[in-house]
């Protein structure tokens, strides 16, 4: 088979002597999600280093291919990364968009991949080969449909979604069918398509509404301009409610001071740095310590996708593709720095989710959510 040629190549060399396999991890570098993706890398990279502290008798290349947030070159970086004999595992990609493209050519190619941050059903549904350590759509749609009703009281909800998105189309419709079983409304739903930066027209059209809530389901690019817009035309009465594709720095760096006076708004998250539990508080410092910033969602995600397949390197005489899947599929009660991972035989493990609230300086902990207690 053909040598892999990405077009960006970064090797990790773990341990000293003896065997050696490649990972392959796929994320946008560059581009509109560029943010998304260099921190899922910081986590995997964080994980490589707790490997390597380790000294394993296997020797890990990390392989890593920037996608640029496009599908081309994620079909293109994922039919490289099954070509190759030496790549025995895939991390990413980050959004469900393209990890659904990717999933299915790693399928065919019999290579696990793990997508920390995909939450799209379509990601794993019908495969063997794909995993997610993250929850999925239904879960965090359904559980900020019945926060808004439940925690916040309100009926009335206005929906601004990314159309042709997976993600965001997916979120819209969970959200919006039980916010209407609950007893709610949405009196009024907009879409923009990708790549929009002009914002008024729609949230003007909200406005008018008079939504009690606005649920933007949208990627942290988006919604960085959606909430300049808003408090430009002084849409700000209604509470912002998003999912986890708000949690990056680049909100808080970008319009963190609207969250002081003018915007209160509140998203859904798989992770919190600030928990009790050692493993967490470990991770947490050891990040803060190389990177000099606060670990969030899409880094500790990726921290635990990456520590997976090591763990299974770790346990494997010979860590072939299939011995990884075998290990993975049948993996229970894994202890990662964002809770408990078990699949025995499942591809979306189940997970506790958080409500966050932002703050101009950064995210604070309003509520966690037992999964059990999502939906109906």
């Amino acid at each position: 088979m053909k040598k892999l040629i990405p077009l960006i190549i970064t090797l990790v060399l773990l341990g000293c002597k003896g065997k050696s396999v490649e990972i392959g991890v796929i994320v946008p570098l560059s581009g509109s999600i560029a943010s998304y993706g260099k921190e899922v890398l910081k986590g995997v990279e964080l994980a490589v280093s707790d490997y390597n502290e380790s000294r394993p008798k296997v020797k890990v290349n990390l392989i890593i291919y920037d996608n640029k947030g496009f599908s081309k070159p994620t079909e293109e970086g994922i039919k490289k990364f099954v070509e190759n004999d030496n790549c025995v595992a895939i991390i990413g990609p980050v959004v469900s968009k393209l990890a659904i493209k990717a999933a299915n050519i790693a399928e065919k190619g019999k290579i696990p991949l793990i997508t920390p941050t995909a939450t799209h059903p379509y990601v794993t549904h019908d495969k063997n080969y794909i995993f997610r350590v993250c929850y999925t759509d239904p879960v965090q749609g359904e559980m900020m449909a019945k926060f808004a009703m439940e925690e916040l009281g309100f009926k009335k909800a206005g929906v601004l979604y990314e159309a042709n998105n997976p993600y965001s189309e997916g979120l819209f419709r969970k959200f919006s069918l039980l916010f209407g079983k609950l007893g709610g409304k949405i009196v009024i739903n907009e879409y923009y398509v990708e790549g929009d930066t002009a914002f008024t027209e729609r949230l003007k059209k909200l406005k008018k509404a008079s939504p009690e809530i606005v649920f933007i389901p949208g990627y942290v690019e988006e919604v960085v301009h959606i909430l300049k817009e808003a408090k430009k035309i002084r849409f700000t009465e209604p509470v912002f409610l998003g999912g986890d594709g708000w949690h990056s720095p680049f909100l808080i760096e970008k319009v963190g001071n609207l969250f002081e006076k003018d915007i209160k708004a509140y998203f859904t998250s798989p992770f919190f740095p600030d928990m009790e539990k050692e493993k967490v508080k470990r991770f947490v410092e050891k990040y803060r310590n190389k990177y000099k910033e606060e670990p969030q969602a899409f880094a500790a995600l990726a921290y635990d996708a990456m520590s997976i397949v090591l763990e299974a390197i770790k346990n494997l005489d010979n860590p072939t593709r299939e011995g990884i899947f075998r290990y993975i599929n049948e993996l229970s009660g894994y202890e990662g720095v964002t809770g408990e991972i078990s699949f025995e035989g499942r591809k979306d493990p189940s997970r506790d989710v958080y409500i966050l609230k932002p703050t101009p300086s950064g995210f604070e902990l309003y509520k966690k959510i037992l999964s059990g207690n999502i939906g109906e």
